[in-house]
């Protein structure tokens, strides 16, 4: 009953960011627009295929910045003649606001997305065997490169622990900007999700080749 009660969240939250997301690109030449499409299609795809965000990274910035906050607000609270127990706040706030920022540099490490193990899919059924591999017990670390105005981005997957996407079996994709954008500026999600899904199954049954190289060709080959 809870599998089903998940998939059907699942489903629902699926609903939800399609008719968020149906609203069509006002500027296809907006570079910042485009790039904020795709890394929304990317994170909505990877979810729907089974994976569940792993939020406790984006809780602890929130935790340590909630506390910086709170130790600034004593440090102006405390009586001025009470100089010890203001500098102690004051230290305090520049810790958890330090805190915080080493949680995104060394924990998240710029990712797109970090995922716990995954689980049903999104249609309640159970992954295949090759889901419940080595690569992807943990989780995923997901990764959307993209120079400024640049004309191609990469989608990077790897394992949660590869926060650096450093390791030989990552898988990258490599996609054109304009390749799933229209000219009136509709997003094709579709075929975008089916893209994303066979690079999670490339990473999956371990197709990859490491950051360094584009998998684009193999992923479409996949039986």
């Amino acid at each position: 009953r809870d599998a089903d009660g998940g998939a059907r969240s699942r489903r629902d939250a699926r609903s939800r960011r399609r008719r968020a997301m149906a609203t069509p690109i006002s500027n296809v030449y907006d570079h910042v627009a485009v790039r904020r499409a795709y890394d929304d299609a990317t994170v909505c795809a990877v979810l729907d295929a089974g994976y569940d965000e792993d939020t406790r990274t984006v809780d602890a910035k929130i935790a340590l910045s909630i506390a910086a906050i709170g130790a600034a607000c004593a440090a102006h609270a405390v009586t001025m003649t009470n100089d010890a127990t203001r500098w102690a706040c004051a230290a305090a706030y520049g810790a958890l606001a330090c805190g915080a920022q080493c949680v995104a540099k060394y924990a998240e490490r710029d990712a797109l997305l970090l995922t716990r193990a995954r689980g049903v899919d999104c249609d309640g059924r159970e992954p295949a065997a090759w889901a419940r591999n080595e690569r992807s017990k943990d989780g995923l670390t997901v990764h959307v490169r993209c120079e400024r105005l640049a004309e191609t981005l990469e989608v990077i997957v790897s394992a949660k622990s590869d926060g650096k996407c450093e390791a030989k079996d990552a898988v990258r994709c490599d996609v054109r900007c304009e390749e799933f954008v229209t000219e009136d500026g509709e997003f094709l999600e579709d075929e975008y999700e089916a893209l994303i899904w066979r690079v999670l199954e490339a990473f999956e049954r371990g197709k990859g080749r490491g950051a360094s190289v584009d998998c684009r060709a193999a992923i479409e080959k996949m039986k």
